[in-house]
Formats: structure tokens, sequence, C-alpha cells
């Protein structure tokens, strides 16, 4: 659906290339996909659950945590609210700021 789009960043069309171990887990309504580096850090690449209570994403990703308590976790910063971003807070992640350049060029 039109208003459901999610950002391209957690489509499997830009998972696939990535170079890392991607796991998927899924409970319910809720997917997550992360990949595990050497240094000790959990990276979730995806995290959706078109429910709106987003029950299913906060249980799957409170087991992640419990699963992996000494390491840290990074959430890539396109994680929208309403397909996971909620849920995430609920359980302690907080919004970093975005860094971006917004570019234009006049003629």
């Amino acid at each position: 659906r039109a208003g459901q789009a999610l950002p391209l960043k957690v489509t499997a069309a830009a998972l696939r290339p990535l170079r890392v171990g991607l796991q998927a887990w899924r409970a319910g309504s809720a997917q997550v996909m992360f990949s595990q580096a050497a240094q000790g850090r959990i990276s979730l690449h995806s995290l959706v659950d078109r429910q709106g209570a987003q029950a299913d994403a906060e249980t799957l990703v409170a087991a992640l945590l419990a699963h992996h308590a000494d390491q840290a976790m990074h959430v890539p910063p396109l994680q929208r609210d309403a397909v996971g971003g909620e849920a995430l807070r609920r359980l302690g992640f907080q919004r970093l700021p975005m860094h971006q350049w917004w570019m234009r060029r006049g003629v």
C-alpha cells in the first residue's frame, strides 16, 4: 500500500548486496534482520512490524537484546516509527541526530 512504503535502506533490494552475514528472526507480525560485527556490535538493518501496537517487534528485539546482552546495538537512521521505531523507543533506544548533506545547485 502506498502509505506504508518502507525506506529503501530497510528493503530487500538494499539489504541483498550488503557484505555482512545477515541473520533474520521473526515473531508474529514482526521481522528483524541484523548482523554481528567482530568488535562486539549488533547492527539492526531492518525491523518491520506493520501492526499498530508493534508488540511483536518489541518482543523480537527484547529477545535479541537478551541473547546479545553484552553487545552494543546500532539501528540505521531511517527506521520509521510506524513500522518498528515505537517498539525500539519503548525498549530504551534513543534517537540520534541524522547527519546528511542537503544540496542544491543553482543555474
